[in-house]
């Protein structure tokens, strides 16, 4: 959070910064080639290139100087320019390369704590974009009451432009990663049917058809063998016509696609289908059989085993659910059951 705040406020910053200095630079350069004489020529040119100023730099040299429109009425040559203006710009302009860095390094940490490098790279960069326009247009609508108010109200545009920027970005790429409708039948994803409970954050239990991007739930560390809670990163939605129907000796039966993998006490990850599954997961399973003795969360969060009894293989078509994408640990517990969610 302070990260993407950051990286907001250094972005307009930034912007503010770097333009004001191009747009003084370009104004000199324009300046010198009037006639010394023409008044008129530099009047019009000053009138120009102070509406191409950022909001918070208008407002300042606004406070200063005449307005835009009270421009034409004032004197001078040509080819004279505000050396304290120009001097101001530049030292704006490397303020600006400096935010530019500050920002950077907290886009950095946002991209390098996510789990997705390319789809956090494309928010950071969509937050980028909202934090510039957020911050211009507030800067512009406050800098009525001057300078001040005019540099506050692009630091708090800057932060909300930035989150709807980021937001924005995020909606795209989730809608992306939702399968589409007319290819439900031709996919085979590792999925459960309808009504399957997951186990939440709190211990409740949740069908994972209603659990939602966002949601926390327990999940399994492999590595330390304990329960952890993360949040759900992308929930799916998908279609198959063929099912195993895993019973276990304490009366829980799981109904979920052929390879969806399952945690087995001295054996890993293990599928019915493992072929399946490493061919299209690229998930390092074994064979899951009858008799396996798989990994059970119960009320008291505590672990324990249970056997499957037996395996069934079942046709029907029905549409499934998958929580796809779970922080950290890829796992979840379905009917309290340790099983891996693919990535």
């Amino acid at each position: 959070m302070i990260a993407s705040m950051t990286r907001s406020v250094a972005a307009e910053g930034a912007y503010t910064g770097i333009k004001t200095n191009a747009v003084r630079t370009a104004y000199n350069h324009a300046a010198k080639k009037l006639d010394v004489n023409d008044n008129t020529g530099r009047k019009q040119l000053k009138v120009d290139f102070r509406e191409k100023m950022p909001a918070v730099t208008k407002a300042i040299l606004e406070a200063d100087r005449p307005i835009a429109k009270e421009m034409t009425k004032v004197g001078g040559t040509a080819n004279k320019t505000n050396g304290t203006v120009t001097e101001t710009a530049g030292t704006l302009g490397k303020v600006g390369k400096g935010l530019v860095v500050v920002g950077a390094v907290a886009s950095g940490y946002n991209i390098a704590t996510a789990d997705n490098k390319v789809e956090a790279t494309a928010v950071e960069g969509g937050a980028w974009a909202g934090a510039i326009a957020g911050g211009e247009m507030l800067g512009t609508a406050s800098s009525v009451g001057g300078p001040y108010a005019a540099a506050a109200g692009a630091l708090v545009g800057s932060i909300v432009g930035g989150f709807v920027g980021e937001q924005a970005v995020k909606g795209i790429v989730n809608e992306l990663n939702q399968p589409h409708p007319d290819n439900l039948d031709k996919m085979t994803t590792i999925c459960f049917i309808e009504g399957t409970k997951i186990t939440m954050s709190d211990y409740s239990l949740k069908n994972i058809e209603e659990v939602k991007k966002g949601d926390l739930i327990q999940t399994f560390n492999t590595e330390t063998n304990t329960v952890e809670i993360k949040e759900v990163l992308l929930p799916e939605v998908s279609k198959s016509d063929y099912f195993v129907e895993i019973k276990f000796e304490n009366g829980t039966i799981n109904t979920n696609t052929l390879s969806h993998p399952y945690y087995v006490v001295d054996k890993g990850w293990c599928s019915f289908d493992s072929k399946e599954a490493i061919k299209k997961y690229n998930v390092k399973v074994s064979d899951l059989i009858e008799g396996d003795f798989v990994y059970k969360l119960n009320e008291n969060g505590i672990i324990e085993s249970v056997q499957i009894i037996s395996i069934k293989v079942v046709k029907m078509s029905k549409k499934t659910f998958n929580l796809s994408k779970v922080k950290d640990n890829h796992n979840f517990f379905a009917n309290g059951i340790l099983v891996h969610n693919r990535s």
